[in-house]
Order: C-alpha cells, then structure tokens, then sequence
C-alpha cells in the first residue's frame, strides 16, 4: 500500500469526526475536510410539507483533495422544536423536557458519499436518501442495574414522515426507524450532553471516543400550558458514525 493511499485512508476516518455546522468554507484540519451553505428544496425527493418544517438553510460536509471535491452529509434544522409542557423527573435522560416524537431536523445522506461515512449509532449501513430525524428515548446499553435509557434521534424516511408539525407515538417511530435501518433496529444517531463552556453555536468537538459532537441551537416551541423557557435550547448530536471494515480493506 503507497504512503499516499494510507494518508488518504487515515484522512477520510478524520473527516466524519469533523463534522458540521461550524462556518461555511472553513477547513479544521490539515486533511481539508470543509463546511460550506447548503439549501433545501422541495423535488420528488423530499415533500414539500418536509421542507416547509425545516430552515431551509443548512450546511453540507466535504472533503477536497487535489481539487476534487467529496461531499458526505447535508443537515438543516427544524424551524421550531416542540417540548413538554411537564418535564418528568429523570437523571437518567439528558432531554427528558423534548417531547418524544418531535422532529428536530432533516439529514440527507447524499449518494457521492463513501459507504464507509453512511452508518447510524448501531453502525447500521443507511442508504443516500432523505431522512427525518426525531427525538426518542430508547435502550441506550445494559449495566449492572439493567438497561440505561437514552437520548437518541430516530431517522424516517422523509417519503415515509411527511408532516413536521406531528408528535409519533414510539410504535410508529420504530417502524419508520426499522424502515431506514432494513433491520429490525431502528436507525438511530445518539444525543449526548452540550457542552456548558461552549459560546459558539453551531460548533463542534471530539469527545475522548473520537465521536464527533455537533453542537446547535434550536428554537423552542412550547406547548400549551409550558413554562415559560428560553428561545433557544442547545442540542448536541453525534452524526453519521463511519463504519469500521475489515483491516486493509
């Protein structure tokens, strides 16, 4: 193998944990993996009523290397996040007062993308496509007292979830889940905790697993009867894993 095909594999595992919403056109490592504006547009790929519930303005990830240009994964934002008007008591979820089922956002798994870089949290292959990303709470591990609950992001097939303004029931965002994952795990990417000391937003960072955390800002939409909260809540989410294949592969 040629010193310049090992850089290039070594440089690909960087880009996903690099990931996102950082600033158009700007490059945060020597391997050249960029953030630039990406838009959104109704077409027979994506409804209209799905693009509607999202700002159609978002940011693509890509690399460029001697003037080629590789793109991975576009994201873009829900205009308004829906929360609990009665945030229950839990130590165990970091976002226990989003409402289960509310949709936070569209990621698009663009088809000029590696197969290496289209993998859920489950490191479950996902094809290109249009994908809806709504909040769950699912099975997150088992330890020693049982299984751990967890935050997580479900992704639907856009074709599948065509209206933004609905809450699912986890029955049907399970089934909307295992639809994209082709398995009977839904496809899922995990929330952690936003970083406190962080005052640029969006941002990003690599956490000591060298998952990449994107950090952003959503604006809250209270439901009927919430207290009221701060305009903006911040979320943070790891995007697509890159899948780990067979050594020298």
């Amino acid at each position: 193998m040629s010193r310049y095909h090992t850089k290039r594999q070594i440089g690909f595992g960087a880009a996903v944990c690099l990931l996102l919403l950082v600033g158009a056109d700007r490059a945060w490592t020597a391997d050249r993996y960029l953030i630039g504006p990406a838009s959104l547009q109704a077409s027979p790929s994506i409804p209209k009523t799905v693009v509607d519930g999202v700002n159609p303005q978002g940011w693509v990830l890509y690399t460029q290397s001697y003037g080629v240009k590789e793109q991975i994964c576009e994201i873009f934002l829900a205009k308004t996040l829906t929360v609990r008007s009665a945030a229950p008591k839990s130590s165990n979820l970091l976002y226990s007062g989003l409402t289960e089922g509310a949709m936070v956002g569209v990621i698009h798994l663009l088809p000029e993308a590696t197969e290496d870089y289209s993998a859920d949290s489950h490191n479950q292959t996902l094809r290109p496509g249009y994908y809806t990303m709504r909040y769950a709470v699912m099975p997150a591990g088992t330890y020693e007292n049982g299984t751990k609950p967890g935050d997580f992001v479900v992704l639907s097939p856009a074709s599948m979830d065509q209206d933004p303004s609905r809450i699912l029931k986890t029955a049907e965002l399970t089934r909307l889940g295992e639809a994209t994952s082709g398995t009977d795990v839904p496809a899922t990417m995990a929330l952690v905790a936003p970083d406190p000391g962080s005052r640029q937003f969006p941002s990003v960072k690599v956490d000591e697993t060298d998952m990449c955390i994107v950090q952003v800002q959503l604006r809250l939409a209270a439901t009927k009867g919430a207290a009221a909260a701060a305009s903006e809540f911040p979320l943070a989410i790891g995007l697509v894993t890159p899948i780990h294949g067979p050594e020298g592969s």
